[in-house]
């Protein structure tokens, strides 16, 4: 009966040491990188806007506007925008970020103004304005590459 009983308690100990294990850092885990190609917005964007402009109530604009892209470091970028506006065509410089998604953009325009963006399709952009001086404004903008 005692032979039984170490016999056991030797089989015991034996499976309870194969069971347990140790994240020792001569074994890291492997991974694999992930890596994401952020899309190129160099180029000239068009399209038309809608919008909203405190003092005149909603507007749609007839004269289209544009979006110049002229240079891009990774996941920044800068260029120009221009917009007709009470008759006259502005011009402003333009900075900014693409997200980690890779799919939305924030912009800064200078030297008031701002965007929320997201990339529809490698040609196709659509910008969400705003600026908040008076008076303020709120703008959608859609945009096609066209070189």
């Amino acid at each position: 009966m005692k032979w039984i009983v170490i016999g056991l308690l030797l089989l015991g100990i034996t499976i309870c040491a194969g069971c347990t294990s140790s994240n020792s850092p001569s074994s890291p885990l492997v991974t694999t990188p992930v890596t994401q190609v952020e899309p190129n917005l160099v180029g000239n964007w068009m399209g038309t806007f809608t919008g909203y402009i405190d003092t005149a109530g909603y507007q749609v604009f007839q004269e289209p506007m544009t979006l110049t892209i002229v240079e891009q470091s990774d996941r920044l970028f800068k260029g120009r925008v221009t917009y007709p506006l009470n008759g006259t065509m502005v011009t402003k410089d333009v900075a900014g970020a693409l997200s980690l998604d890779g799919r939305s953009f924030k912009t800064i325009e200078y030297p008031s103004g701002f965007s929320d963006g997201i990339i529809i399709s490698a040609d196709e952009i659509e910008m969400i304005y705003r600026d908040t001086t008076d008076p303020s404004k709120i703008a959608i903008d859609t945009l096609t590459r066209i070189t």
